[in-house]
């Protein structure tokens, strides 16, 4: 065979591989999208179906070597399974000299440039280039296997995780089948959340579960002494799929995988998270009054305060997780909050903030005591505590400049300066309108001396 290799022209080598990549175009192979038909391709994707896409130029060398490594796994792949509507790991590549469009809309600079889709999330493939790493990334990417678990295995989990989002359906049901939007979720958080699915009657012997919704999906938390709670379940959108009150529970048959994951997130921060510049605005988002912990962690009192707010979490967060979020700051890392929210230097302090009306509610000398702290979440609740405004004029812009200087360090200063010379040229003060009145007398009175003057 080799001999016979040798033989053959070099060109002749070369024309047919250029053959056999045309012929894989043509009879299938990977799918070339461009500016008027990337849209409409993603779109018509099913939900659990990955899109690999390759951005690239024709006279880039690096591409070049991409190419036939993306040819052979197609024609791998359509070896396997004919029909490409059946295979829910796609290919596909966009040509950036062709389709300036689509270069502009996903920012490409380097090439190749690989991005992968899945249920409307796009990200950035960063594995190798070689067979084997796309193998793996699919392999990596497939639909986990929601795990069936009876009431010994359920507490076991709950117990050692923060939460686990349980797939209440029978034993024999596919989730597949049953959920698939709930199986698709599980898959695109797997490295975040916890998910199992149980029958009604092992969720009904832990004293939870939904009655009368098949499939449903709950959330279960151990609470204090290890006993199981179940703080949400899934709901839909107030007027969505015919469901007029917004707390009513929903089968999860139908929902998409977005409802489930944006459902998720939501409920993995009932408890306590730990804030920063990165989800501070995020979670305040999400609705829900944000009861925070203020503490300096050199504080002797730190411990347990920490202790306190905890327990206070772990109690009015499971009776309150649609109104209330808990969330511990940092004075060291956030300093912002001393100046917005008067923090008092050195001492532990809860303050409920309300994203959404820039407003706060705290008590000053409150007692860093379980009793105190939920007597105070319930005024808060009731309306029995009046609401102050921060020290600036919005906590909301203030923490958001306050995390551009965090994320930018010097080149946000930088950027400042402009601003504030413009407020400082443009906003009037009382003392800048008295000297311009002022500079305009001085100048009448020079006009008029002047034509005086040329009077006479």
């Amino acid at each position: 065979m080799m001999p016979l290799m040798a033989s053959i022209p070099c060109w002749a080598l070369r024309l047919l591989a250029v053959i056999a990549v045309v012929c894989t175009i043509a009879l299938g192979g990977v799918h070339n999208l461009g500016d008027n038909d990337f849209d409409d391709f993603v779109a018509d994707l099913p939900e659990q179906a990955l899109l690999l896409v390759d951005f690239y130029k024709p006279g880039c060398r690096h591409c070049q070597r991409l190419n036939p490594v993306l040819d052979y796994l197609e024609a791998e792949w359509e070896k396997e399974e004919p029909d490409d509507s059946k295979r829910w790991f796609k290919l596909a590549k966009v040509d950036i000299e062709k389709n300036p469009r689509l270069k502009t809309v996903f920012g490409i600079a380097k090439l190749p440039d690989l991005r992968f889709v899945r249920a409307g999330r796009w990200g950035t493939y960063q594995g190798g280039r070689l067979i084997e790493d796309i193998k793996e990334f699919k392999e990596r990417m497939a639909l986990v296997p929601l795990r069936f678990v009876d009431a010994d295995a359920l507490t076991g989990l709950a117990r050692s995780s923060e939460a686990v989002f349980v797939l209440s359906a029978n034993e024999d049901a596919d989730p597949s089948t049953v959920a698939p939007g709930v199986l698709l979720a599980a898959t695109l958080s797997q490295h975040e959340a916890t998910f199992c699915t149980t029958s009604p009657e092992v969720l009904a012997s832990l004293g939870l579960g939904v009655s009368g919704v098949s499939p449903a999906l709950v959330k279960v938390v151990a609470g204090q002494g290890g006993r199981l709670l179940q703080p949400a379940a899934y709901k839909t959108e107030r007027g969505t799929q015919g469901v007029n009150d917004d707390s009513a529970t929903v089968s999860v048959a139908a929902a998409s995988s977005w409802s489930v994951l944006s459902w998720v997130e939501r409920e993995r921060f009932g408890l306590v998270s730990d804030l920063s510049p990165d989800n501070f605005m995020r979670l305040g988002s999400l609705g829900r009054l944000m009861v925070l912990g203020v503490f300096d962690p050199k504080h002797e009192a730190t411990r347990s305060f920490r202790k306190v707010f905890g327990d206070v979490a772990s109690d009015m967060g499971v009776r309150h997780s649609e109104r209330l979020m808990f969330g511990t700051v940092n004075r060291v890392t956030m300093p912002g909050f001393m100046e917005t929210f008067n923090v008092y230097e050195g001492h532990p302090q809860v303050i409920v903030m309300d994203i959404a009306s820039d407003e706060f509610y705290t008590l000053e000398n409150m007692r860093m005591e379980v009793g105190e702290m939920e007597a105070f979440l319930i005024d808060v609740l009731a309306g029995f505590i009046p609401a102050r405004v921060p020290s600036t004029n919005s906590a909301r812009y203030a923490m958001k400049i306050w995390w551009l200087v965090q994320k930018g360090g010097a080149w946000s200063f930088l950027l400042l300066i402009p601003v504030v010379a413009l407020v400082w040229v443009f906003c009037d003060t009382p003392q800048r309108e008295e000297a311009r009145a002022a500079l305009r007398e001085v100048r009448k009175t020079e006009r008029d001396g002047a034509l005086r003057r040329k009077n006479q």
